[in-house]
This record gives C-alpha cells, sequence and structure tokens, in this order.
C-alpha cells in the first residue's frame, strides 16, 4: 500500500483525492520579489506554492491524514529537486482566522520534512488593519542566489505595507 494518493497533473497543478473524499488541488506559481539592490523594476522571481481543499462533507469536522500531508510534501519536494536553484514563498489564508493555525502546521511540517538541513527559512508576521499576515520563504542553503533573494523577500515585505499604509 502506497504511502501517497494518486497524483495527477494538468496545467493548473496538481490533484488528488484523499480516503474521506477531499479533493486536494496544489499549484505552483511564479512570484515576484522587488529586488532591493536593482533599478525600480527590477524583479526577483521565486515560486509562490498553495493548496486548497474542497471537503466532501464540508460540515464534518475533518480528522489529521498523515498520507495527504505526505502527498503535499512530496509534490513540493520533487518540484524542489527539479528546480534547485529555486524558492518559494507561502502565504497563509487569512481569510477564516486560522492563519496562525496554519503557520504553525507547516512550520511543523517543515521541521519534520527538512532532512539533513538542505532548505533555510525566513518567517514573517505583519499585523496590518487587525488582520495577521503570515509568511514564509523556503530556500535551499546552497542556493548561489540566496543571499539575493532573502533581502529581496524582506525587502517586498516591508515596501508592500509601506504602500498600503500610504493609502
Amino acid at each position: 500500500m502506497s504511502s501517497l494518493y494518486d497524483i495527477t497533473d494538468d496545467d493548473q497543478g496538481y490533484h488528488f483525492v484523499n480516503a474521506s473524499g477531499d479533493q486536494y488541488n496544489v499549484y505552483i506559481i511564479v512570484y515576484y520579489l522587488l529586488d532591493p539592490d536593482g533599478e525600480e523594476e527590477d524583479f526577483v522571481p521565486i515560486y509562490s506554492i498553495g493548496f486548497n481543499c474542497i471537503r466532501r462533507e464540508p460540515n464534518q469536522q475533518h480528522r489529521f491524514d498523515n498520507k495527504t500531508k505526505k502527498t503535499i510534501l512530496r509534490i513540493y519536494s520533487d518540484f524542489m529537486g527539479n528546480n534547485p536553484d529555486g524558492a518559494f514563498i507561502y502565504i497563509c489564508d487569512n481569510s477564516d482566522d486560522r492563519e496562525r493555525a496554519r503557520r504553525i502546521t507547516f512550520g511543523r511540517w517543515f521541521s519534520e520534512e527538512n532532512e539533513g538541513d538542505i532548505y533555510e527559512r525566513h518567517i514573517s508576521h505583519v499585523t496590518h488593519l487587525d488582520a495577521n499576515w503570515y509568511s514564509c520563504l523556503v530556500v535551499a542553503l546552497n542556493n548561489p542566489l540566496k543571499d539575493r533573494i532573502v533581502r529581496a523577500y524582506k525587502y517586498t515585505i516591508k515596501i508592500t505595507f509601506q504602500r498600503i499604509g500610504d493609502n
């Protein structure tokens, strides 16, 4: 018996259905950070990785499913293995006041799965207009662009929330 669910992929991302019948969609898109060392129009491309779930029984409380976790993490690790100079960012959805729980869950997954300390993460938490904004940058330790990517991540967060505050 496989420790992963069957994964299909198309131009919209990766998809699988877990044992409860919940449909997961995992997506990877290019995301651009502002380059603090470049011209105003310079960007640092990275990946934004996320997933959503369409529950078969939305009114029932769902139980933790380790096979779902492992399937999602396999998609991410395979993608990063095929893109070793890449980095990715995830932003925790804050539309339902569960963003902190998402950050904690992803942090635990990262710690459990980062065998050999291949990656490092940089976490951001900003409170703006009574909303919490959690994000995290994950980058390979041996990425030759690591320092530039980390500076761009921190700079993009700073500039984004300054601009929002000015409006």
